[in-house]
């Protein structure tokens, strides 16, 4: 007989967009939005007084695309413009990618992403950081490089309790929810609060695929 254990896991990616930002940003670039004609004399102001040049201009949206002087991050450069009048807005010039689809080299081992039709998911949303799915299964190495930075904690069994131990390792049952230490989740086969499997054969870790 396997164990059933449930846990939770958070979707922590949250993206709204169709084009999905997975590349990062160009950095020493920025994309800069002046009050009005991005022709306009305060443009030139701007630009003077951070040191950019202009690469390209968006004249009837009032945005430009400015490379930032030798030197000058990204941060920085944000920072300067912002301050500045006639500054509408300033963002990075982040890389946009038409399908989400992750870049991982074992992904296409993975049959059941492509079964269940995910990447025309992801394409749509990626998922939000609000939003907790419960998963019941036999186990779940939540200490998984794809896993570990999305994993649900719960919260009656983290930080530190009155007597300054760690919540998620005095051994006690903080929440009363009849686990002790049942940070990611609980072992209801044997009524633990680890959902790591410790005996179900080849199927131990099933919940993490």
């Amino acid at each position: 007989m396997g164990m059933v254990v449930l846990l939770a896991l958070v979707i922590a990616t949250p993206q709204s967009s169709r084009a999905q930002k997975s590349g990062g940003r160009v950095e020493g670039e920025l994309l800069v939005k002046f009050g009005g004609d991005a022709t306009s004399k305060s443009a030139s102001v701007a630009n003077n007084s951070v040191g950019a040049s202009v690469i390209e201009e968006f004249p009837s949206i009032g945005w430009q695309h400015v490379r930032l002087p030798e030197g000058m991050s990204v941060y920085e450069g944000l920072a300067r413009y912002r301050e500045l009048p006639g500054v509408v807005s300033a963002q990075p010039n982040y890389i946009y990618r038409t399908l989400a689809t992750p870049n991982d080299p074992d992904f296409s081992q993975m049959y059941g992403m492509t079964k269940i039709q995910a990447p025309a998911a992801w394409d749509t949303n990626t998922g939000s950081s609000g939003v907790v799915v419960a998963v019941i299964d036999t186990g779940v190495l939540y200490t998984h490089e794809d896993l570990v930075v999305n994993m649900w904690k719960n919260p009656g069994e983290t930080g530190l309790d009155a007597q300054g131990h760690d919540k998620a390792s005095n051994g006690i049952d903080d929440d009363t929810d009849g686990y002790v230490d049942d940070v990611y989740g609980a072992d209801t086969y044997n009524n633990d609060g680890d959902p790591i499997a410790d005996s179900s054969g080849g199927f131990a870790f099933h919940g993490t695929h």
